[in-house]
């Protein structure tokens, strides 16, 4: 989760989209709190696809707004 977290950093300045950095936050955190439970390996694997996917949710309504009606892709 935190190598992944990590990786969401550069997109914050490459695409300018503030919820990348909370997407960087919310994951490095959560490997840090997920870190100090032994066991819990494949639990932050879990939480990790499931942040994922709800962040891409918001991603894709952030963004489909902003494309002119001719390039909109359909969805």
């Amino acid at each position: 989760m935190i190598l992944v977290g990590a990786h969401y950093l550069p997109f914050v300045f490459l695409y300018g989209m503030p919820l990348f950095a909370v997407l960087a936050g919310v994951l490095v955190t959560g490997g840090l709190v997920v870190a100090h439970y032994p066991g819990s390996f494949a639990l932050g694997g879990w939480i990790t696809g499931g942040i994922l996917l709800l962040v891409g949710e918001l991603g894709r309504r952030q963004t489909v707004g902003s494309f002119p009606p001719s390039a909109r892709p359909s969805v």
